[in-house]
């Protein structure tokens, strides 16, 4: 192996590795009991399990009716909760799960120890208790999938798994141990245990993961190193229609991105990102495409719908978490509409231009008395 090819593999593991490692450590891959940021329901009460079970609500009242080990349990939804409604509003990610059944590799010698299956859960402050709420139907964990392919060759069968909880009188019944247990290998010492947890667990690191493959994304190889990167044009073909302003290296990119163009671009806070994707957004649109924006942060959306409505491009952006208000935005920018003279305005901006480029060559122009330039004589002056 060259060392390009070596390079590039390194930045393909490093990059994988990162997101890997995204929330720092991710207990869909390695569960850790931890009682100051999760429920244990390993001693809830039978009654209350039977309830939650049936009905998919209980309180936690209901569930942890000692008082003691009620209060510390009120104690870690609070936090739960909190940390829930962080991730929500921050990164638009669900995370409140009841997660059951784990496996263990480490016998084996992998690192991994696993919950089976998780099901959405909502809690629900009720004065001083809260009201649990299984908000969707199970599902496999995604790690679990990978792991046991990875280590053992094994390819589960997520819906036959899921299946055997229709007919079950348990959350977590132990048909679903005695399947995973009957596709490993006899000398296999992967350890299984029941047991329902309540916490914060993300399963978008797993997915992002299994969804990064070096063959047939162009995009990505390029960007680990594992592509050739195809020539830039450094010249403008056509000059691309814009709401903001822009110099010359951001309307390429307004360029690139008409033209269908894959590519990455890495700047520096400061630099005028926002109005170069402002920019794109608005000329993606002008060309009657669909446009898809994904953002780590959702204060990014509110501050790139904020920039477009100062525009008057209200709801241009159509924000997931505030769809009924971009669509009115939307509906109440198009009846407001008057019709603009796109030949009339060229011809403006371009004057407006050159009168720009002309008032800037008479800063730089010597006077021929003095033999300074006005830009010269406001440099010196300056140094006073």
């Amino acid at each position: 192996m060259d060392d390009n090819k070596s390079f590039s593999r390194i930045n393909w593991e490093t990059w994988v590795r990162e997101i890997r490692d995204i929330g720092k450590t991710n207990l869909l891959t390695n569960f850790a009991l931890n009682e100051y940021g999760q429920i244990d329901l390993d001693r809830a009460h039978p009654g209350g399990i039977a309830q939650f079970t049936s009905s998919g609500t209980a309180l936690l009242s209901n569930l942890v009716r000692e008082p003691l080990a009620f209060s510390k349990a009120l104690v870690t939804a609070r936090r739960i909760k909190s940390k829930s409604v962080g991730h929500l509003n921050n990164y638009g990610i669900h995370t409140t799960y009841l997660v059951g059944g784990f496996a263990s590799l480490e016998r084996d010698g992998f690192d991994l120890n696993l919950p089976i299956l998780l099901w959405p859960l909502d809690l629900v402050r009720k004065t001083d208790d809260f009201e649990l709420t299984r908000t969707g139907p199970a599902f496999v964990n995604p790690a679990l999938l990978t792991a046991l392919f990875d280590t053992y060759g094994i390819a589960i069968d997520s819906r036959k798994m899921l299946g055997l909880l229709e007919s079950a009188t348990d959350l977590m019944p132990l048909a679903v141990i005695d399947y995973l247990a009957s596709t490993l290998e006899a000398d296999a010492k992967v350890e299984f245990r029941r047991g329902l947890i309540i916490g914060n667990f993300a399963e978008e690191p797993s997915l992002m993961e299994s969804d990064i493959q070096t063959q047939g994304n162009l995009l990505l190889r390029q960007l680990a190193e594992v592509a050739e990167i195809p020539q830039i044009l450094s010249e403008l073909q056509t000059e691309p229609r814009l709401v903001a302003d822009a110099d010359q290296a951001q309307k390429r990119v307004v360029a690139r991105a008409i033209r269908g163009d894959s590519f990455a671009v890495e700047t520096l806070p400061g630099t005028g990102y926002t109005q170069t994707v402002v920019n794109v957004l608005a000329a993606l649109a002008h060309e009657g495409k669909k446009v898809l924006l994904v953002t780590p942060r959702r204060q990014t959306l509110n501050e790139l719908s904020e920039r477009l409505a100062s525009l008057q491009l209200n709801g241009l952006l159509v924000r997931s978490s505030s769809v009924w208000l971009d669509v009115v935005g939307a509906i109440s920018r198009y009846e407001k509409a008057v019709p603009v003279d796109l030949v009339e305005a060229g011809v403006k901006r371009e004057s407006t231009q050159q009168h720009l480029e002309h008032y800037l060559q008479q800063l730089t122009r010597r006077n021929e008395v003095i033999g300074l330039s006005l830009l010269e004589i406001l440099e010196a002056l300056s140094k006073l």
